[in-house]
């Protein structure tokens, strides 16, 4: 069964698709600008999703989702660049409490696992477990949660940690799309999906520990 919101995104892709939007306008039922149609109309051309008005305008009046899913861009920064400008609200862990968190990191890692970068992750369902379980301590605690990373493995240092790895912007682009997949899906207020997202894109930038330039300081010769 369809979540509301994923309803929302499938209403959003139907209308992208057909160049069209819903007015707005609850007081007329018909087409009010070329390229306009009614939610009772946009409903009965589309009966799979089970909308009825009242979800329909529901989903609609939600603007602010609507921006939520066209705001979660993707930038490349420089490499070494290290950003600390944006930090995640701690609001957000009352929405997921920990189950909610635990379950955000092993979506997330679910979809890495068959993406284009799955060999920077173990390949054994029980070496990925462990990723889960040791990347969903550290987001419950930097989140506000019990320690759980402190207790189990001291200090973050994460940078380090992932020196080991061939870790390239690109693979940091691969990351963030995962993670964007997965926190469109999220149910929790949209403000704090998008302080939680503007973290994780400037902070993942420290784990990249690879240029695409061979060269990447000016002045440098082979």
């Amino acid at each position: 069964m369809s979540t509301l919101k994923e309803k929302h995104c499938q209403v959003l892709q139907l209308c992208a698709a057909n160049k069209t939007k819903v007015c707005r306008n609850k007081q007329h039922s018909s087409i009010k600008k070329p390229g306009e149609i009614s939610p009772g109309f946009f409903i009965s051309r589309h009966p799979f999703l089970k909308l009825n008005i009242k979800a329909c305008w529901w989903l609609l009046e939600c603007t602010k989702t609507k921006d939520k899913f066209m705001e979660l861009k993707i930038e490349r920064l420089p490499f070494g660049a290290r950003p600390d400008k944006y930090m995640p609200d701690l609001e957000l862990y009352k929405y997921l409490q920990e189950e909610g968190v635990r379950k955000m990191v092993s979506d997330h890692y679910d979809l890495l696992a068959q993406s284009s970068i799955k060999h920077l992750f173990p390949s054994n369902p029980v070496g990925l477990d462990a990723a889960k379980e040791r990347s969903a301590d550290f987001f419950v605690q930097r989140l506000g949660g019990p320690d759980y990373y402190k207790q189990h493995r001291g200090h973050p240092m994460l940078v380090r940690r992932h020196l080991p790895f061939k870790i390239d912007e690109d693979a940091r682009i691969v990351w963030l799309e995962c993670y964007r997949d997965v926190l469109l899906k999220l149910d929790a207020p949209e403000h704090l999906i998008m302080a939680f997202w503007r973290f994780l894109h400037d902070f993942s930038n420290w784990m990249v520990n690879t240029s695409d330039n061979p060269y990447p300081v000016i002045g440098v010769k082979k």
